[in-house]
Order: structure tokens, then C-alpha cells, then sequence
């Protein structure tokens, strides 16, 4: 089996562009917080 290895780390602009407004979301108390018991209630 062969691997190939890079040096280059980029993530999708994408990607971090909707993680940054999900922790702004966060911050703001925009989010849900669900308890694990509401889940099959």
C-alpha cells in the first residue's frame, strides 16, 4: 500500500467560513442545546 504525504494543510474556505459563524452563533446564544434525555422524549 502506498501513502502519499503533503506538506500543504489548506481546509476549505468553506468549511472554516461555517465553523467561524457557527462559534459566532455560539457566542451571541444564538444556538440549542438539547439534553440527551429530550432526545427520545
Amino acid at each position: 500500500m502506498k501513502f502519499e504525504i503533503t506538506q500543504k494543510k489548506e481546509y476549505n474556505p468553506e468549511f472554516v467560513e461555517k465553523t467561524k459563524r457557527s462559534k459566532l452563533q455560539h457566542i451571541r446564544g444564538e444556538d440549542k442545546v438539547i439534553k440527551t434525555e429530550d432526545l427520545w422524549n
